[in-house]
């Protein structure tokens, strides 16, 4: 069986192309995915300089696929051949399709993930219906049982709105600083002092909506 024959593919608008074989494939085909995540952590754990942004990735769109395709999700993954990282979802039944963002940090301290320039920001070009966040798993994680071969990341998964709405707070407290903004927009999932202070996104509810999308992240599926 060839690799291509399993793997979802796409039409030159990025919409998967299903086949008729994929409803008993989706086993070999996180298995594959799986290979290709391996595959790309050895080589960021080789390398003697600071690891490539773009492995780093990579690495994290075949993480998402190999763990959301044992859920019964067709994936398809979006990144060596696409200007982003992401995934396309589809439901088994064929019924539903999703967009998602993934954001992959492969530093334990990460409490933040910057997601788009300031202008695509502003301009409201936010294509993805969700935005999956990992990092290296922590001591301070509460381990979910899981049946993946791995369970290397802690992942956050928000709602495009919700996205939006961390975003914004970010983006107004810069703003109100004074400061120019110079780098991405970013989503802050564990805040500090200054970001508990933000309006609707600090104090009273950080905490819970950081739950919230840890939750979401391990049991979410494509209804």
């Amino acid at each position: 069986m060839s690799r291509d024959s399993i793997i979802p593919s796409y039409n030159h608008k990025g919409t998967i192309m299903t086949n008729h074989r994929e409803n008993n494939q989706l086993s070999n085909i996180a298995s594959l995915y799986y290979n290709a995540y391996i595959e790309r952590k050895k080589a960021i754990m080789g390398e003697k300089k600071r690891p490539n942004n773009k492995l780093i990735g990579v690495a994290g769109v075949y993480y998402t696929a190999y763990t959301l395709t044992q859920r019964g999700m067709i994936v398809a993954p979006k990144c060596e051949n696409f200007k982003g990282n992401g995934i396309i979802l589809k439901s088994h039944d064929r019924k539903h399709i999703v967009q998602v963002q993934v954001k992959t940090s492969f530093n334990a301290k990460t409490t933040f993930w910057p997601i788009c320039p300031q202008k695509k920001f502003l301009e409201g070009d936010m294509e993805y219906d969700y935005y999956i966040l990992l990092r290296p798993r922590r001591t301070d994680d509460p381990l979910v049982k899981t049946h993946n071969k791995i369970n290397d990341f802690e992942g956050f998964m928000l709602t495009a709105e919700a996205a939006k709405r961390e975003m914004k707070a970010h983006y107004d407290y810069k703003t109100t600083e004074g400061n120019k903004l110079k780098f991405s927009v970013s989503v802050f999932v564990d805040k500090r002092n200054r970001e508990q202070l933000w309006k609707g996104v600090g104090q009273g509810v950080w905490e819970k909506n950081r739950e919230l999308w840890r939750q979401r992240w391990h049991t979410w599926e494509l209804d």
